[in-house]
């Protein structure tokens, strides 16, 4: 009864609408509160790290040599960047960062691919980091597979350049909008191939795997009716010197080993590099690697 009095009077109509007007208050009230902490730190983070695209490279030396760092790299921009800019970036973790705004006739693949030799000669150096945006990263490249899809890529519509830095292949596009579009063209094209990887002997020659390589690519192309193309490296100067170093290493290590002589019974076929398990005691096994063969005497 007094329930009914209540809701007769008005009282129940005055918390409804109360009950509301504090709903929309508070939604109000929090997206303002939203807004403002996204402008606040969007504009702490445009301050630490630029606008999208506004830089486009990032050089990290050590704190202690800031001003030597400075001073010479702005002498590398004036004598081989000119137009360009260097600002001062954010100190972190005892690292001082510059940012760089190369001028527009710098952008372009030659640039990029030798930049970061222009500064590694500054004292303190620690890395070049690459901002430039719109962009697209191709990652884990194999051998020389980045040369090899780098054309078809720039081919493509809506891709300025690209060029290869390790094992990625950098795609800068034209403009922000079209990067969904050539990101799903790159995928495409990238879906048409795959990696066949063969090992040769561990003695192989370096020089000799390229013309192999090739061999075997006409060898696939003949017996599969497929595109088969070479990506092996053509850089073996530093192959070529490990693969002495370890076979160097092989034969030290081997001058160690234990050889034995085996008389083999006539009905054994072996051939050299198997391998044989020898019973051994408490139900063990030695393991040998046939390295000679002499009739029957292994």
């Amino acid at each position: 009864m007094k329930k009914m009095l209540l809701l007769k009077s008005g009282f129940g109509k005055d918390i409804v609408i109360l009950f509301i007007v504090t709903i929309i208050v508070s939604t109000l009230l929090s997206l303002v509160v939203g807004n403002l902490a996204d402008f606040y730190f969007g504009d702490t983070v445009n301050e630490l790290l630029g606008d999208y695209g506004e830089y486009d490279l990032a050089l990290i030396v050590d704190k202690d040599l800031k001003e030597e760092a400075e001073g010479q790299a702005q002498e590398v921009i004036d004598t081989k960047l000119d137009g360009s800019e260097l600002v001062t970036g954010i100190e972190l973790a005892g690292k001082t960062n510059f940012f760089i705004r190369l001028d527009d006739q710098y952008q372009n693949q030659e640039i990029y691919t030798q930049v970061n030799d222009y500064f590694q000669g500054i004292p303190g150096y620690n890395n070049l980091s690459l901002m430039t945006e719109p962009r697209l990263t191709v990652q884990g490249l194999q051998a020389d597979s980045g040369q090899f899809l780098q054309e078809q890529i720039e081919a493509l519509s809506g891709v300025d350049f690209t060029f290869i830095e390790g094992d990625k292949l950098e795609v800068i596009v034209t403009d922000a909008e079209l990067l969904p579009s050539v990101q799903e063209e790159v995928e495409d094209l990238m879906a048409e191939y795959q990696v066949l990887t063969v090992r040769f002997p561990f003695d192989q020659q370096a020089d000799d795997l390229l013309a192999l390589g090739d061999q075997l690519a006409g060898a696939v192309n003949e017996e599969y009716q497929v595109e088969a193309e070479n990506i092996t490296k053509t850089d073996f100067s530093d192959l070529d010197s490990l693969v002495k170093t370890m076979s160097e290493m092989k034969n030290f290590l081997s001058s160690y080993a234990t050889v034995v002589e085996i008389e083999l019974a006539d009905e054994a076929d072996l051939e050299v590099g198997d391998q044989l398990a020898i019973p051994a005691q408490d139900q063990e096994q030695v393991m040998l690697r046939l390295t000679e063969l002499d009739g029957q005497l292994a």
